[in-house]
């Protein structure tokens, strides 16, 4: 029993309504899809019908308090699109892709240009065809499929929307429904460390460290499914697979859930220094505690993969790579520090049969130390890193790392292997697209590209290349 009138808004915004009261809920964003430009200042995080100060402000707050949470919404706009003119003419947050790395998925509402609004029910990267569910069209509900590889299906889009975690609440009063209830988890203070930053000595091995609270750069992941692989059955499961058959198999693997629990607690990362006015500014990085893994808590396996691989992930999970600078500060805010362990090189540098045997060495060195899994380490792996190397060589790979006792680097910055190369010593280590910096919440990517603030996070000035080409 839809109103009269264009109930395409009503359609989409009775959706997540629904979803919400399955979990026993109650969506609270239900009043921003009345229509095409409601909607797209609900992702803004702005009223197209109050733009009063004091709403700016409340609005700016409730952002801040959805990145506290983790999971802010996001609007996901395509390169030239009209949401992206919009969002930049405004200051208002928004991400921009190409359509062979937009990250929609399943349940996300597309925006068109025309004053239309629908659901996503299925996209493509690599063919660019998207299906939409959509309300008022010819009347009905309609399934429709568009190609946003052809310049006209593109034009038609504005953007696409991904509510956050707290738009949909407990009618309770008890907070945000759980990740595991509503199917959209959260996005992504160090606990004690040795004043001498040498890691934990204690004999007894908690299963796992103490949470934080803070935002989760892997928080958008699906709870781990009941019948996924551990990481041994994993590395066997893809012994034979080619490196292609195997990135593939490895992006499939993390992007329903399967990464260990102690993955799922970010950590923060605070960062001091001088920005190019001379005053003195601080960030607050989210970052994962350890690098990218398949499997459980009990039976996991540290996996390198192609940059390709790793920025895959990172846009499904409201994340991102990190520079070469952010790797060192990572390593001296780091709650624990293991040593390098180097194999002699070979050229089964890139087999399963290596990866293997370096998440080993490297376990057995974190059990002995009595190091508990979930606490924020370093030391074990290089690096996959952003770099404007990256700008005129973008068929590389730019790692970075490797550091060792002396809080110096094996591995300085370097794009010589090729962008498919990913031998037993890389790692992926994510860390939240969103930073407060001065204590206001900024997109990452923004901060990066800021001639003022950049040199906080990046040794290599301002950052054109916010994610692997």
């Amino acid at each position: 029993n839809m109103p009269p009138g264009e109930w395409c808004g009503y359609f989409t915004g009775f959706n997540y309504s629904e979803a919400a009261r399955a979990a026993g809920g109650e969506f609270t964003g239900i009043n921003g899809f009345h229509s095409m430009q409601k909607a797209r200042s609900f992702f803004e995080y702005r009223s197209y019908t109050d733009n009063s100060a004091g709403t700016n402000a409340r609005l700016d707050g409730l952002r801040e308090t959805h990145a506290a949470e983790g999971s802010t919404r996001r609007w996901m706009t395509l390169s030239g699109s009209g949401g992206q003119s919009h969002a930049a003419q405004h200051g208002r947050p928004h991400e921009v892709f190409e359509p062979s790395t937009l990250p929609i998925r399943p349940g996300d509402t597309a925006v068109f240009s025309r004053g239309h609004l629908g659901m996503v029910e299925a996209y493509d990267q690599e063919t660019g065809r998207l299906t939409t569910i959509e309300g008022n069209a010819g009347d009905r509900v309609q399934r429709r499929t568009y190609d946003l590889n052809n310049p006209a299906d593109r034009a038609r889009f504005e953007g696409f929307g991904r509510p956050a975690r707290g738009d949909f609440s407990s009618p309770s009063g008890a907070g945000a429904i759980q990740p595991a209830d509503t199917g959209n988890p959260p996005d992504g203070a160090p606990g004690a460390r040795a004043a001498d930053g040498a890691p934990p000595t204690s004999a007894a091995t908690p299963e796992r460290a103490p949470t934080t609270g803070a935002p989760n750069p892997l928080g958008q992941l699906p709870p781990r499914p009941a019948d996924a692989v551990s990481g041994s059955e994993f590395l066997a499961r893809t012994q034979g697979m080619s490196r292609a058959e195997r990135e593939e198999a490895i992006a499939q693997e993390i992007l329903r859930g399967n990464v260990p629990d102690f993955l799922r607690e970010g950590r923060p990362v605070t960062v001091t220094g001088r920005g190019a006015d001379g005053q003195t500014h601080t960030a607050e990085l989210s970052v994962a505690p350890d690098y990218l893994a398949i499997g459980s808590d009990d039976d996991f396996v540290r996996i390198p993969m192609t940059p390709a691989t790793a920025q895959r992930i990172a846009d499904a999970t409201g994340a991102s790579l990190p520079t070469s600078r952010m790797v060192d500060e990572i390593h001296r805010g780091a709650e624990a520090h293991l040593t390098p362990q180097p194999i002699p090189p070979s050229a089964q540098m890139m087999s399963n049969g290596y990866y293997g045997r370096h998440q080993r060495m490297v376990e057995g060195q974190r059990e002995q130390a009595g190091i508990p899994n979930g606490t924020l380490i370093s030391g074990h792996k290089k690096d996959v890193v952003l770099s404007e190397r990256l700008a005129q060589r973008p068929d590389k790979v730019a790692i970075y790392g490797w550091h060792q006792a002396n809080g110096k680097p094996i591995q300085p910055l370097s794009t010589v292997h090729e962008a498919s190369y990913a031998d037993y010593s890389h790692g992926v280590r994510l860390v939240s697209d969103q930073v407060k910096v001065d204590g206001q919440w900024r997109p990452l990517a923004e901060v990066l590209a800021d001639p003022n603030l950049a040199p906080l996070l990046s040794a290599e000035g301002p950052m054109h290349v916010t994610r692997v080409p």
